[in-house]
């Protein structure tokens, strides 16, 4: 059971999505000209079951920034 709960482009450059993995969890995922730069396994507060929650989309936002600017995630 795979599907996008959310999909976000950074800076222009940088293709950051969350998928589904199974309920409750996710695979957000940082791409770069279709490649897979990082991959960190997340959790979907409330299933997303109506999307992603607030905190959720927080914290995924933080570890693209993160991620992108060079910090330790």
């Amino acid at each position: 059971m795979t599907n996008i709960v959310w999909e976000s482009k950074l800076d222009d450059i940088y293709n950051c999505k969350v998928s589904r993995s199974e309920p409750y969890r996710g695979v957000l995922t940082i791409e770069k000209d279709g490649n897979v730069l990082f991959t960190k396994d997340v959790s979907l507060m409330y299933d997303a079951i109506f999307g992603p929650d607030v905190s959720d989309l927080a914290e995924w936002e933080d570890l693209c920034v993160n991620f992108v600017d060079g910090v330790q995630t």
